[in-house]
Parts: structure tokens; C-alpha cells; sequence
């Protein structure tokens, strides 16, 4: 199908108020979409099915399905590369002191915890209100051009909203019983002449995530390797990540292997629940579907399961989008560079709307 009347098919569902969505996966040349046929909403049995899945941070909630069975299936063939931008926008984001002043607290209050050693790791998150006035499917472009290396998507649930993202992390894929995910942590802002020099709060928080997602998986695999870690770019900044593959044995349930596995360290902390009261009790928003997962379930081509962390990402609102940040807070951390940390995060998106 040509891009244009793939957009105007999409554009027609969204008008009618329809779930669907559209994206693109990291490095693919096909961009793709289900467009449901109606309104429900469903979630209830969304692992035996077949479909593109949307799961909340909070594994307690249902997440939202739109099913293969009762949608129509779209896609067009990329070839055409010209209209990437080296840069969206290179002005620095404007500095807003309260919510800086509340940051700050929230990560001394966690600090304070780790120091009581209640907890090993939290990871806190905020959420950043900015003026918007572009249509959801132009910011999908934008994200799509410039971010060729991120699960690239914009969905739509009546339940949900308009969501939007360009995430760099792999939660699940499982292909032949062979599963791959990745250990995602540290950040630092992209230096396109000097290299990333990781310091040991980064490669300690990076080394969490991965010994527990190792725990994870030992329940479930008869082998286990980790290659890595390295650094990986993601939109403005760059991150450590090791790549973990393990061979699955027995009669696995890809949902019990799901809930062991998220929310992981890398977006929740460490011991989990511990880390996840913390969240709950003192983050001011309701995260909903910002460290959930997203991703295709048991679809025709590729791995049975491809599922991403929904990280760098958006909600719209009629006038204005809500981007979500936040970072990893260990014994080390210094709360002026966890806030700048979440500045830096914040860029993916903050650009392609600004530009």
C-alpha cells in the first residue's frame, strides 16, 4: 500500500473514534497497523491471543488488546529515507523550578530509604505538560524519520487515550522457545565525538537489572548467556545494555513469565515490591501505561512474542501532550544529576513536538 492512503485509512479511524495502531519496529522497513472494527475493549484473555498488546505499569490492571480476529491489517513498504533531520531543535528545554523542587524531594526521600536499606534501587518518574497542536499521526512521522532504531508507535483506545512512543527496550522476545530481552540502565547525553565513560553507579544500576532479570529466567530455562554490556543509543542520550538470551524448557506460560519479569528493575527497583509501594505511595501521577509493555502476540511474521518496555513516550490531550521520564536511584545517586538525567531523557520527545 502507498503511505498515503495507509495514513488516510488511519486518519478515518481515529476520526471515528476506533482503536487502532500504527508502528514501526526497531530497524524494519514495513510500517504497520491494525485497525479494529469496533469498540471493545479486549484484554481479558489477551495472552492466547493474537494481536498488539498494551499493558499498564501496574500488573494488577487488564491490559488492552486490539485483536488480529477483529481488526483489519495494513502496511506499507519504507523506501524513501530523505526527509530524516539530523536535529530537530537544538535550544535547551526551559528549567521549571517546582517541578524540580519536587523531583529533588521525591529522589531524597527514596535515598533515604536505600540508605535505611529498605530498598536496593527505586526508580522515580515525573511527567512533563507541554503545549501541542500537532496531529497525533504528524508526530508518528516525526518519531518514525528520526528514531529508526526504536519501537516506534502511536496507539489509540477509547479506554486509553492517544499514546505515542520511541522506546529502545526490548522486554520480551520469544521465538522457537528461545527467549531474548535486554538489561537497560545508565544514561548519558549522545556524544557524537567523545565516548560514553560510565561510572560505577551506572554499571552497578545496569548490573541489578540484569542479575534480576538472570533470577528470573533461571525458573524457567535450562541456558542462560549475556553478551554485553555496551553502549546503545536511544534518541538524545545513550544507555548501557547487556542482551540476554535463554533457552526455555517445560510447559512455560508466557503470562506467569511476563508478571515475573515486569515492571524490572530497569523501570520499578529493587527488592520489587519494596521498590513498588515506594512508587505508588509518593510519585504524584498515576503512571498508567508510561513502564508499561507493548508489542506484538502471537502475529504470522517474526518471533511468537515482541514486546517493548513503553518508554519515551507521550499521552495527547486536545491542547497539549504529557511526556513521562524518570531514572534509577542507588546509594550513589546525586539528586541535581538524576534531575538533569530525566532533563536529558525528556528530549526525545519534547523536540519532535517543539519542532
Amino acid at each position: 500500500m502507498q503511505s498515503t492512503g495507509f495514513y488516510d485509512l488511519i486518519h478515518k479511524q481515529l476520526n471515528d473514534n476506533l482503536p487502532f495502531v500504527v508502528y514501526r519496529k526497531p530497524g524494519a522497513e514495513k510500517v504497520k497497523a491494525l485497525l479494529q472494527n469496533d469498540l471493545e475493549a479486549y484484554g481479558q484473555n489477551s495472552f492466547f491471543s493474537s494481536g498488539f498488546i498494551f499493558a499498564p505499569f501496574d500488573n494488577s490492571r487488564e491490559p488492552i488488546l486490539i485483536p488480529k480476529k477483529f481488526s483489519k491489517s495494513i502496511h506499507f513498504e519504507r523506501s524513501d529515507h530523505t526527509d530524516r533531520l539530523s536535529n530537530l531543535l537544538s535550544e535547551d528545554i526551559p528549567i521549571d523550578n517546582e517541578a524540580k523542587a519536587e523531583y529533588l524531594k521525591m529522589v531524597n526521600k527514596g535515598l533515604e530509604e536505600i540508605r535505611q536499606g529498605r530498598l536496593e534501587k527505586v526508580v522515580l518518574s515525573r511527567k512533563i505538560s507541554i503545549p501541542n497542536s500537532k496531529h497525533p499521526l504528524e508526530l508518528f512521522k516525526l518519531l518514525e524519520l528520526n528514531y529508526p532504531d526504536a519501537m516506534v508507535y502511536c496507539f489509540f483506545h477509547p479506554q486509553s487515550g492517544i499514546w505515542l512512543g520511541a522506546t529502545p527496550e526490548t522486554l520480551a522476545q520469544i521465538e522457537n522457545n528461545v527467549l531474548t530481552t535486554v538489561s537497560l540502565a545508565g544514561t548519558k547525553l549522545f556524544n557524537e565525538t567523545i565516548p560514553a565513560a560510565w561510572t560505577e553507579k551506572e554499571k552497578r544500576e545496569q548490573q541489578i537489572v540484569t542479575d534480576y532479570i538472570l533470577q528470573v529466567l533461571e525458573e524457567s530455562s535450562a541456558k542462560t548467556s549475556v553478551s554485553g554490556p555496551e553502549t546503545i543509543q536511544a534518541g538524545q542520550v545513550v544507555h548501557l545494555r547487556s542482551v540476554i538470551r535463554a533457552e526455555l524448557v517445560g510447559d512455560y506460560s508466557v503470562k506467569s513469565l511476563l508478571e515475573k519479569l515486569h515492571p524490572t528493575p530497569a523501570v520499578c527497583g529493587m527488592p520489587r515490591n519494596e521498590a513498588y509501594k515506594f512508587i505508588m505511595d509518593n510519585e504524584t501521577y498515576d503512571r498508567e501505561f508510561y513502564t508499561g509493555f507493548l508489542g506484538e502476540l502471537n502475529l504470522s511474521e517474526g518471533p511468537e512474542v515482541d514486546l517493548y518496555v513503553n518508554l519515551r513516550c507521550m499521552q495527547l490531550f486536545p491542547e497539549e501532550a504529557r511526556v513521562f521520564v524518570g531514572g534509577g536511584i542507588t546509594s550513589e545517586s546525586i539528586p541535581e544529576h538524576e534531575w538533569l538525567e530525566t532533563v536529558d531523557k525528556s528530549k526525545t520527545m519534547v523536540k519532535v513536538i517543539a519542532f
